[in-house]
């Protein structure tokens, strides 16, 4: 059942795109992203019962690089050597060898902007990741126009279309597959 139907509103062009904020650089303490498009940790329960690396984790992360986002999270990790089924761990030195190798809508965004506010108010200009829900250039660009935040966060809409971010950039925002947001 589907609760809740996305609303994309109109996809840009690729000069739309080059010249937006959502594909613009930014820069991270020493590195630079080359877009301000993140995909958040998720938990995608592929690691090995003990908590390793396997073939399904690299397929995982592998299949959002090819989507060229900005920056990609690495899921959340154990860090008790306890076992913890099939969640990456990295309790024990063990573990790193494995770790190394791996390459409703806006629900988020009032306080994404308050803890922004709050970090420039403080004197800092630490980025601030905006995620919950977010599907569609039209928003995304908005809350980086709005300063609610410097980058943004694709979860979800990653999941459902990892090729989102290639898409969009190339103007065939036509052609992207929306999350439906099922288990809402």
């Amino acid at each position: 059942r589907i609760r809740y139907q996305p609303r994309p509103g109109r996809w840009p062009t690729a000069a739309e795109a080059a010249a937006s904020r959502l594909f613009s650089p930014i820069t991270v303490g020493p590195v630079t992203l080359t877009q301000r498009t993140w995909v958040p940790a998720m938990v995608p329960w592929r690691a090995s019962e003990e908590g390793l690396v396997t073939p399904e984790v690299l397929d995982w992360y592998a299949c959002f690089a090819r989507g060229r986002p900005g920056a990609i999270v690495v899921e959340a990790t154990g860090i008790r050597d306890v076992a913890s089924g099939p969640l990456l761990r990295i309790g024990h030195d063990r573990f790193v060898p494995g770790l190394l190798s791996q390459g409703p809508f806006g629900r988020n965004l009032g306080a994404t902007a308050q803890i922004r506010a709050a970090v420039r108010a403080a004197g800092f200009t630490t980025p601030v990741i905006a995620a919950g829900g977010i599907h569609s250039f039209e928003q995304a660009e908005a809350v980086l126009a709005g300063g609610q935040a410097d980058i943004v966060g694709f979860a979800r809409q990653a999941l459902a279309d990892p090729d989102w971010f290639l898409k969009v950039a190339a103007g065939r925002g036509a052609d992207v597959r929306l999350c439906l947001y099922t288990n809402y």
